[in-house]
């Protein structure tokens, strides 16, 4: 059974903890590779019980890949909302700043 966890790391590392994720990603890519080749290799030696367990292995590793993928993206999605936010509000502190200054010119 797998399992969804959540923890927080600062705002500047999001993009190496996702670059980790995706190279971890990566790496199950290959190993999906060499299982297919072997299953194929079984199957030419009419191995199908053999066939039948590294299929059975690359389909545990998509799902694994599926979740990889599917975590990475909310991630980013995250991280994208927080930088917007964090843009927003210095947008907003930006525009406050120049009407407080422009209250102050007008009463000089």
């Amino acid at each position: 059974m797998r399992v969804k966890i959540s923890y927080s790391v600062d705002l500047e590392d999001v993009p190496l903890k996702v670059q980790e994720n995706l190279q971890e990603a990566r790496r199950l890519l290959e190993l999906i590779d060499e299982s297919l080749l072997q299953a194929n290799s079984r199957l030419t030696d009419n191995n199908t019980m053999g066939c039948s367990r590294d299929l059975e292995q690359v389909l545990t590793l998509l799902s694994k890949v599926a979740d990889a993928t599917s975590d990475c993206n909310s991630i980013v999605n995250g991280y994208q909302t927080a930088l917007l936010q964090i843009k927003e509000n210095e947008l907003a502190e930006a525009a406050r700043a120049t009407q407080t200054q422009g209250e102050r010119d007008e009463q000089s």
